[in-house]
């Protein structure tokens, strides 16, 4: 619930021991998107953002033009992309029992780490960008391998 995610918040901003086991994957992932929607700026800086949202995602070319854009992304924020993308990869190939395809993914977390406040804070912003977003997340945990360079060793 919206009260257990924020009072764990709260523990964790004090400084006090979670424990996640307890906790379930909803809670987990509530938490997550309310650290990141918390951010000063999104993992997705708005200047990498507004360069990538305008490129054609059917068009092969824009792999490398994104992984491009990806090294403009500070060192801090790369190595975390690539700890998502391994979660989320690892969501992926445990779909039949998370219930979480790429697509599921990105419509749950999209928004809280890649649009900018300043765009939230505008409805008719907020909406031209939502389905932008959610389709470059989408395309990015699709083919995190290629885009960050990370290989995945997953067991069933």
């Amino acid at each position: 619930s919206k009260t257990t995610i924020y009072a764990l918040k709260q523990n964790i901003d004090d400084g006090k021991p979670i424990d996640y086991d307890k906790e379930g994957p909803y809670t987990i992932g509530g938490l997550l998107k309310l650290y990141f929607s918390e951010l000063p700026e999104p993992l997705f800086p708005s200047k990498v953002y507004e360069k990538v949202r305008s490129f054609d995602l059917k068009n092969p070319a824009s792999l490398g033009k994104i992984k491009q854009e990806l090294k403009r992304l500070s060192e801090i924020n790369l190595q975390v992309w690539k700890q998502l993308m391994r979660l989320f990869c690892a969501f992926v190939f445990h779909r039949q029992h998370t219930k979480m395809d790429s697509t599921a993914i990105s419509l749950s977390i999209a928004p809280s780490i890649m649009i900018s406040k300043e765009i939230k804070n505008s409805v008719n912003l907020f909406y031209a960008n939502v389905e932008i977003c959610q389709a470059l997340l989408k395309y990015l945990i699709d083919n995190a391998q290629v885009l960050f360079e990370i290989d995945f060793n997953f067991t069933p």
